[in-house]
C-alpha cells in the first residue's frame, strides 16, 4: 500500500512541475523562460555555443515544421546598435507593423518587427538591450553587453493562436545580465 501511495504522490508530483512549464536558464547570456508543458524546448545555438532555446509548434526537435516555432536567445555584440530598433534588423514598416502587436520584453525598451515572407509564414521577431555593469576590482572597467530576441514564426492561419502562445513565453522571460558568466574559452569564433 505504501508504494502504491508513495507512486501516486511523485506522479502528481511530476505532473505538476509539468504543468507548471519548462524553465530554462541560460547562464552565459544572463537570463531564463519558461515554456508551456506541451511543447518540445529544443537547444537553439550556434556553433559549440548553444545561446538558448526553440520550441516548434508543429513537430519535434528532431523533426520540426520550420513554418511554425518559438525561439528566444541572447548574444553579445549589443554594442553594435544603438538601440533595439536597430538590433532588430528591421526596414522601418516592418517596425510599425511590429509596434501595432505590443510586445515587448517586460520591463524593457523593446522593439518588434512583423516581417511577411515571400514563402508565405509570418516572422515576428522582440529585441531588447542589456547591460552588466564591470565588477569594481575589474581593470579593464568594461562592461558586457547583450541583446535578447523573442521570435516566432507561423503561418497566416494560425498567427492568431500562436501569438497567444508566444505572448506567453515572453511573459515568463526573464533579463539578468548582472548575473551572466560571459563567454568560455574557446569562445566559438
Amino acid at each position: 500500500m505504501k508504494r502504491c501511495f508513495v507512486a501516486l504522490v511523485l506522479c502528481a508530483m511530476a505532473s505538476a512541475a509539468n504543468a507548471a512549464g519548462q524553465r530554462r536558464i541560460q547562464q552565459e547570456f544572463g537570463f531564463s523562460v519558461t515554456f508551456p508543458p506541451n511543447l518540445h524546448v529544443c537547444v537553439n545555438g550556434s556553433w559549440r555555443n548553444p545561446h538558448g532555446w526553440g520550441a516548434p509548434l508543429a513537430g519535434t526537435c528532431q523533426k520540426p515544421r520550420t513554418d511554425r516555432a518559438i525561439a528566444v536567445i541572447g548574444n553579445y555584440n549589443a554594442e553594435e546598435f544603438t538601440s533595439p530598433q536597430e538590433a532588430a534588423l528591421c526596414a522601418e514598416r516592418e517596425i510599425e507593423a511590429g509596434a501595432k502587436l505590443g510586445l515587448s520584453f517586460e520591463g524593457h525598451k523593446s522593439a518588434t518587427c512583423r516581417e511577411d515572407q515571400p514563402e508565405g509564414t509570418v516572422r515576428i521577431t522582440v529585441v531588447t538591450r542589456a547591460r552588466k555593469q564591470a565588477e569594481p576590482d575589474d581593470g579593464d572597467h568594461q562592461t558586457a553587453s547583450f541583446f535578447y530576441s523573442a521570435g516566432l514564426t507561423t503561418t497566416p492561419e494560425k498567427l492568431k493562436d500562436d501569438l497567444i502562445v508566444f505572448r506567453h513565453v515572453l511573459r515568463s522571460v526573464h533579463l539578468h545580465p548582472e548575473s551572466a558568466t560571459g563567454p568560455k574559452p574557446p569562445f566559438g569564433f
